[in-house]
């Protein structure tokens, strides 16, 4: 799976600094960081200025955004790229007023220049600052690569040829306890309860890494681990 390990990330324009999270799978900025004019851009794309060798601030409306691969938050970035942005900003406007992390491709970088996430609640110097044709500084510093990781399930193969099959991710961004703890404990809870509900089937139960990585490991597991969908009851 794809780790970074952040060392310096921020976004400063002139006395304003904020930290950032960068846009998995990272483009880091390099030590110097990277330097434009703020140009912000709407969701639709839309912008007033010259995007050529700027950073663009993509300011996404209210919502509950979970995953870079959605049209409202990907298309605005890729629109910045495409008229020349060195560097995108991304406003996650949601219901906390902090970083919403976003889901990701996790095979590959969705982007060839970097990309930060800003909380909404540090994010109005930096729309002062596009308004005012100011520039500002990215930088997306860490260690990055790709390192092990694993699932894990259980099989009971009765000989039945119809599969129950449970599965749960067990990753996300940050600890994220109150996020996949339930999910889990439902999970375990539901195995003891199988091997003695259910005896007509066979069973299995994966436990899957990379839910943020869309789906990642669960794709792994479909390849690799998981009983044959033609067989698969449920």
């Amino acid at each position: 799976m794809p780790y970074f390990t952040p060392a310096r990330c921020e976004f400063v324009c002139g006395e304003h600094k904020a930290e950032v999270w960068p846009q998995p799978i990272v483009v880091p900025t390099g030590p110097r960081g990277v330097t434009g004019p703020l140009v912000r851009l709407d969701v639709k794309g839309r912008w007033l200025g010259e995007m050529a060798g700027a950073i663009a601030l993509v300011d996404l409306p209210v919502g509950r955004w979970s995953t870079m691969m959605a049209k409202p938050v990907r298309g605005p970035v890729e629109a910045a790229f495409a008229a020349g942005a060195k560097a995108v900003v991304v406003i996650s406007n949601g219901p906390t007023g902090k970083i919403i992390a976003l889901n990701t491709d996790g095979r590959k970088p969705m982007f060839s220049s970097p990309v930060a996430l800003l909380a909404p609640k540090q994010a109005d110097a930096f729309r002062a600052g596009a308004i005012e044709g100011a520039s500002a500084t990215l930088h997306l510093e860490g260690e990055g690569g790709r390192r092990p990781a694993f699932n894990f399930g259980g099989r009971l193969d009765r000989g039945k040829g119809r599969w129950l099959a449970i599965s749960t991710p067990r990753s996300g961004w940050f600890t994220c306890a109150g996020e996949r703890g339930p999910g889990i404990t439902a999970w375990l809870w539901l195995a003891r309860w199988a091997v003695q509900a259910v005896s007509d089937h066979d069973l299995a139960f994966i436990c899957n890494l990379g839910h943020e990585y869309e789906y990642l490991g669960a794709a792994e597991a479909k390849a690799k681990i998981a009983p044959p969908v033609a067989q698969t009851r449920f």
